[in-house]
Formats: C-alpha cells, sequence, structure tokens
C-alpha cells in the first residue's frame, strides 16, 4: 500500500510537470505567431516591400500593420555591455548617434520626436548594439520594431529599410516583418569629380541623398584635376578655381552627410592631375631630362614640392572627417619615355641603387604621403595602374587600392595586389564608370548591365577574360571630362540607375537577381527622398531605461532568448519519471 502511494504521489508531480511545461510554451513575446505569408528573402519580395537595400532572408507574417507614428518610445540595449545604459554618458556613440538621427527624422514626419525611455505599454523601437552581431537584423510587431546591428553604419542601413518600409505603406502600417541583411562591405561609395564640372551644394546634397537611401556610405569629392581646384584654399588662394566651394559650403555638406550616414571622402589626385595648381605654382613643376615641363605633374624629387604637397594635405584634413582618402597618384607621367622619368629615375637610384626605376621614385612619395596621412587619421587609398610596379621600394600594404582598368599594358593583377594585403576597391571601368560626354571610348554605364552581369568580385578583364577577387567595396565613378555635356541635375539623373543597381548588388552579395531589370528598374525611377531631419527638444536622450533583462532584449524576432524554463521544467520531469518507473525496496524487519 505505501508503495503504491509513493508511485501515486509521483506520477501526481510528474504531471503537474508536464502541465508546467505545456503552459509554460507559449512564442516569445518578440516572436510572430502568425502564419508566414512570404519568405526566403527573394529579391522580388523585397521589391514588394518597397526596399531599396535588398534582405538577405525576409519573413512577412500576416496581421494587421501598424503605422510608424505609432512608436512613440526608443529603448536601448546592449549584450555584455559592462557599464548603465541608463547614464547617457555611457550609451554606446554608434548607437545614440543612429537613434538621435532616426528621432530628428520622426520628429519631422511626424511633429513630435519619440522619447528615450523603454515602456512596455506602449510600442517602442529598440536599437540593440552587438558586436557580435555581424548580420543585421529588423523585425517588427505592434509593440516594438527592433534593429539589432554591430555598428552606426548597420544602423544607418536599418533606420533606411525602415523610413523605406514606412514610405512604402503609408497609412497602411508596416506589418509584421523579419528582415535579415548580409554584413555590408565596409566601402560603398559614390566617387564625384567636381575639379572639372561645378556641381551646386543642393545637387551635392541630391547625391548624398542617393547614397543614403542607397545603403551606401561615401561620397567621394575628386576635387584636384589637369583644368581645375574645386575647393577654396587659405594658405595658396590663387589655386582655386573662380567656381570652387568656400571652406563653409563644404562644411555644411560634411555636416548634411554626417546626419545622414554618408562621410564625404577627400580625393586630391598628387603627384599627377596638378596642372590648374602647377599654373599657379610653376617652381614645383617635374622638368624631364632635357628641361622641359611635364604635364601636371609634381616634381617628387624636389624637397620643397613635397612639402607643398604636404601642406595642401594637412589644409584639407581640417575640413574632411577621418577615413579613407584619395591620394590618387595616377597618370603621372609616360613611364615608358627615358627622357620624360629621367629625373625620377636618377632620384630612385640615388637613393634605393642602381636598380631603382621612376615607379620606386613614385612608391616612395606614395609611402612618405600615406605615413603623413596616418599621423592625420587617415587611411590612404589609390588608383591601381601605377602601383606595384617598382623594382626595390615595396608599397605599405595598409594603402586600399581603387581597381579600376588594365590599361596600358603592363599593370598589376587584382592577385597581386590581394597577395600583397591591400584592400580593393572594385572601380570595374567596364561597368561603374561614367564619363560625361563619352569621352575616350567610354559608353555610359547602364543600370541593367550592371544589374545582369557585375558582381562586387567582377575585376575589370585581362586579356578577354574577368578577374575574379574578394573586394573590400566597390564605386560608382563620376568623371567630369566634358562638363558642358550635361547639367549637374541631369548628371544626377543618369547616374542614379547605376548608383542603384551597384547599391543593390554590394547588399545582394552579387547574387542572380530573381527579379528581372524592368521590375528593378521602376523603383530608381524616382529621386531619393531628402529625409527632412527636425530639432529635438532640449534634454532628448538624457532618459534613457534598459529593459531588467538585456539579454533578452537582445534577442530578435523570431530568435527568442534561451528557453531557461524549459531546461528546469524537463529536469522535473525527469527525476518524476524516474522515481515512478523504479521500485521501491522493500526493507527486511528484524526481530
Amino acid at each position: 500500500m505505501a508503495v503504491r502511494l509513493y508511485r501515486f504521489r509521483t506520477l501526481v508531480v510528474t504531471l503537474v510537470a508536464i502541465a508546467m511545461l505545456l503552459q509554460a510554451s507559449p512564442a516569445s513575446a518578440t516572436e510572430p505567431t502568425h502564419q508566414t505569408v512570404a519568405a526566403e528573402g527573394t529579391l522580388a519580395t523585397a521589391l514588394e516591400l518597397g526596399l531599396t537595400i535588398p534582405p538577405s532572408s525576409a519573413e512577412r507574417f500576416e496581421g494587421e500593420g501598424t503605422p510608424l507614428s505609432a512608436y512613440t518610445t526608443m529603448s536601448a540595449s546592449e549584450p555584455g555591455w559592462a557599464h548603465d545604459l541608463r547614464d547617457p554618458n555611457d550609451v554606446h556613440p554608434d548607437l545614440l548617434a543612429e537613434a538621435t538621427r532616426l528621432a530628428s527624422e520622426l520628429a519631422a514626419l511626424n511633429g513630435t520626436a519619440p522619447t528615450f525611455a523603454a515602456d512596455a505599454a506602449t510600442p517602442t523601437i529598440r536599437f540593440i548594439h552587438d558586436p557580435n552581431h555581424r548580420e543585421l537584423h529588423l523585425a517588427t510587431t505592434a509593440q516594438e520594431i527592433q534593429l539589432t546591428a554591430p555598428d552606426r553604419d548597420g544602423f544607418a542601413i536599418l533606420t533606411r529599410t525602415l523610413l523605406a518600409l514606412d514610405e512604402h505603406f503609408g497609412e497602411e502600417g508596416i506589418p509584421p516583418l523579419n528582415l535579415t541583411f548580409a554584413p555590408p562591405l565596409e566601402h560603398r561609395s559614390i566617387h564625384l569629380d567636381i575639379a572639372r564640372k561645378h556641381y551646386s551644394p543642393e545637387v551635392i546634397r541630391g547625391f548624398i541623398d542617393e547614397a543614403a537611401w542607397a545603403g551606401l556610405n561615401e561620397l567621394e569629392l575628386h576635387f584636384s584635376e589637369f583644368e581645375g581646384f574645386a575647393i577654396e584654399s587659405e594658405r595658396y588662394p590663387d589655386i582655386a578655381s573662380p567656381d570652387a566651394l568656400s571652406k563653409d559650403e563644404l562644411r555644411q555638406l560634411v555636416n548634411y552627410g554626417a546626419a545622414r550616414g554618408v562621410r564625404l571622402s577627400p580625393s586630391l589626385d598628387m603627384p599627377g592631375h596638378l596642372e590648374h595648381v602647377l599654373d599657379t605654382h610653376p617652381e614645383f613643376r617635374l622638368q624631364t631630362g632635357s628641361g622641359q615641363h611635364t604635364y601636371g605633374g609634381l616634381d617628387i624629387t624636389n624637397p620643397e614640392a613635397v612639402a607643398f604637397a604636404d601642406d595642401l594635405i594637412e589644409e584639407y584634413a581640417e575640413l574632411f572627417p577621418k577615413g579613407s582618402w584619395n591620394l590618387g597618384a595616377d597618370e603621372f607621367v609616360d613611364f615608358d619615355d627615358a627622357d620624360e622619368v629621367a629625373r625620377l629615375t636618377a632620384h630612385a637610384q640615388a637613393n634605393h641603387g642602381p636598380t631603382a626605376t621612376a615607379f620606386d621614385a613614385l612608391t616612395e612619395f606614395v609611402n612618405g604621403r600615406a605615413a603623413k596621412l596616418a599621423e592625420l587619421g587617415f587611411t590612404t587609398r589609390v588608383w591601381s595602374d601605377g602601383m606595384l610596379r617598382g623594382s626595390v621600394v615595396t608599397l605599405d600594404p595598409a594603402i586600399e587600392v581603387a581597381y579600376w582598368t588594365t590599361r596600358p599594358e603592363g599593370v598589376t593583377t587584382t592577385d597581386a595586389f590581394a597577395a600583397g594585403g591591400h584592400p580593393l576597391i572594385n572601380v570595374n571601368d567596364e561597368f561603374l564608370y561614367c564619363v560625361l560626354g563619352e569621352r575616350v571610348g567610354y559608353a555610359y554605364p547602364t543600370g541593367e548591365r550592371i544589374f545582369e552581369s557585375w558582381t562586387p568580385e567582377t575585376f575589370p578583364s585581362l586579356g578577354g577574360t574577368a578577374q575574379e577577387a574578394e573586394a573590400a567595396g566597390a564605386m560608382f565613378a563620376i568623371w567630369s571630362d566634358i562638363p558642358d555635356a550635361l547639367s549637374d541635375a541631369e548628371v544626377l539623373e543618369r547616374a542614379r540607375p547605376g548608383i542603384r543597381a551597384m547599391a543593390w548588388k554590394l547588399a545582394a552579395g552579387g547574387e542572380p537577381a530573381e527579379a528581372g531589370w524592368t521590375e528593378f528598374a521602376a523603383s530608381t525611377s524616382e529621386p531619393a527622398p531628402a529625409v527632412a531631419q527636425a530639432e529635438l527638444p532640449a534634454g532628448w536622450g538624457e532618459s534613457i531605461e534598459v529593459p531588467a533583462d538585456e539579454d533578452a532584449a537582445a534577442a530578435p524576432a523570431g530568435s527568442p532568448e534561451f528557453p531557461w524554463w524549459m531546461v528546469w521544467t524537463a529536469g522535473v520531469l525527469a527525476v518524476g519519471l524516474a522515481l515512478a518507473l523504479i521500485p521501491r525496496r522493500k526493507h527486511r524487519h528484524t526481530a
């Protein structure tokens, strides 16, 4: 009787454990329970959602949409962050910067800014900064929007996606979604030649808006050329073109870009492409062996000319945010003309021995300027055609290479740059060069050809076959060879499909497009919206609350926190079953 009673009690405990297991297993609060109606993140699905940045996977669930204006609070969390996120001074700057930007944009859209304080009773937008989460994640439910990213660049992509969803669905509201984006490549750029053609600040802002909306993060301003110099100089006022941007105009553009996640970077080409500058400073011009002037070449054998170059670098380093700096170093001289390179060859051999060549003199100059730029907080970038051609001097491996052509004969291959450790930026002139007036055999690039035939790994052809290499990013390059061929606004209009197609292929990782060009082209017809930003109330961001369970907060929709309750309940269940099945030993009683 005692044995049966013991087993009965054990069985009751087991049944209670089973009931706990069943009752405690609803879906996560952030995980939609609706049936999936669209999945797998096809490009067609992305277009149906109105996205300009394609996710690598997408799920859309049944359920009513929620207008973005309904999310009236913002909150923050960061797994493993050792400090108190309730202190605004301890919030990660990437997270706070992008939350502030989105708040100012929502304030402009809705008339009021969301408050930065967690409130479970109110729909909230939660920023989750997770440096170990390289993929980007956006999840929406009626109560919460989660944005998970490792850095500000990732948050910028997610907030642009959120605004695109809002614009697409409007009053219908954003439906329950689960979107994942592949880790973005580091360099996603537009190069704009403002040295040979004046672009108004308004049109340059249009390029910034276009970059931001497409998920690009850089606008490279090329401001030194044979025909012009496009930014005011206070140290050398005579070198600037009459229609050059003032420094105040440039500062405003830099700030406009920074507020939209787009960095303005300098392209100050040297030691070539300096004819306009050398017209006013002929004392720094390189001479041939026979004493003739070279065209646009700085005399890098002259310490005073090199100091002049460094002085220009120092002046413009104060204007541009830290990051990449395109030194150019292309199309310097005709290296096959012994007289034209005579002084360079003599300089190289005097410094590096009898086997050194003019290419070694160029590499020495580039390495020296790279060291200077590193001191100023910049990473040097160069064009590919003149590099790795020396016999003695090794190019600094930290220098980024914008690989654009396999002309002239003898240029270095992508494999050689990769073997030297140089990050490769794809500027394939067969796809990504937009040369105004279609000069020197170039045709205007088409978005269709980029969309259907180019990938980030497709570099310029060598011997009729495209080179394949791992890319650190890509750049759509606009060159103003014939400046009057198009107005500045027409350049932006013509370039838009190619920029959007390149940006799409960068985000999609070069995967074949399941949606055709016709469907995609429709998304390129309208200019990127100039998303307004309103001033936030005084003290915004100073009242920051963090969910009590930061690990739970960090679990995106569809990836709920680890269910420890199941472990404990399963343990109770296992013990109960074991006790119920093991017969109880009978004890002998002795007299």
